[in-house]
């Protein structure tokens, strides 16, 4: 079953700049619920107009690589546009993982970078519940394309569920209705 949430986000990745082009840079957040966590997983991918000046940005000491406190500083200003919400509450989001391609393959817009975060849930059955995804990070470019995913877990518990996305693409909410008994 992870096996199918991990193909679903990597086709996300893979394909991610032919499925929602950009003129600079395409932005996509994969939302994956299941009844006890949610993932997220940010995907930046520059295109060959963009990566240079990304790459740049990045490289505050301009000295050519990305090195680790340059990578901290991106992921920290990333996570900190993310917010997730459930039932109106918010979620505190822990430290993320951050993957940076070579700055060669950066540089060139052959690679993205890709940021993931997880968060345990409590999720009560048999009630209903709102998970909402909002981004407000627009450092690179204010398009941003949220798809949420339900684990076969998260599947199988709920009943009725409905997706939300905002005009600017910027969030995303699931709200769903649990089985009755």
């Amino acid at each position: 079953m992870r096996g199918a949430c991990l193909a679903v986000a990597l086709a996300v990745v893979g394909g991610g700049a032919l499925a929602h082009p950009h003129q600079y840079f395409d932005q996509q957040v994969a939302l994956t619920l299941g009844t006890k966590r949610a993932d997220i997983s940010v995907v930046i991918i520059p295109s060959v107009d963009g990566a240079a000046s990304l790459v740049s940005d990045l490289d505050a000491d301009q000295d050519g690589q990305l090195s680790q406190p340059e990578a901290n500083a991106f992921a920290n200003d990333l996570l900190a546009g993310l917010s997730l919400m459930v039932d109106g509450a918010a979620v505190i989001l822990p430290t993320p993982m951050l993957t940076l391609p070579p700055v060669e393959a950066l540089s060139t817009g052959a690679a993205g970078i890709r940021l993931d975060v997880g968060v345990d849930l409590v999720l009560a059955e048999r009630q209903d519940h709102s998970v909402t995804l909002a981004v407000a990070y627009d450092r690179y470019d204010h398009d941003w394309f949220i798809q949420p995913y339900l684990k076969p877990d998260f599947a199988a518990l709920m009943g009725q569920v409905a997706i939300t996305r905002s005009a600017a693409g910027d969030r995303a909410t699931v709200e769903f209705r649990s089985k009755q008994p």
